[in-house]
């Protein structure tokens, strides 16, 4: 339904948010998510050192390492601002969150019958 537009990193989790790629990277990776320490750090606590501050609980070795390297390679010319992180709705034109969109949607995808009482 939306993303995050990075700032500081403070606010989006690295594994679990949408931020880099239209899809978290725990879906994208998910081996690597499965056995990373930390699943909730957050992109600025990541980016914090190099090598990344990325721990995981057995050596990364063949698949694991080449999706590791990937996700490196993804994220190694992310540059951080002083600006704090804000999500981006993704169902209105202008990014902000609205009952309308959210309702628009809803109907749309018939998640919810059509009533005149709502």
């Amino acid at each position: 339904m939306g993303k995050f537009d990075l700032g500081d990193g403070s606010q989006v989790r690295f594994w679990e948010d949408l931020w880099i790629t239209p899809r978290p990277l725990k879906s994208l990776f998910p081996t690597l998510y499965n056995i990373v320490r930390g699943k909730s750090a957050t992109v600025r606590s990541v980016l914090a050192t190099t090598p990344l501050n990325v721990a995981f609980r057995r050596s990364l070795m063949g698949a694991n390492l080449r999706a590791w390297h990937e996700v490196v390679a993804m994220v190694v010319d992310v540059q951080l601002t002083n600006q704090r992180d804000r999500f981006v709705w993704g169902l209105h034109h202008n990014g902000l969150y609205s009952v309308n969109s959210m309702y628009i949607t809803l109907l749309e995808t018939q998640a919810i019958p059509y009533s005149t009482l709502i």
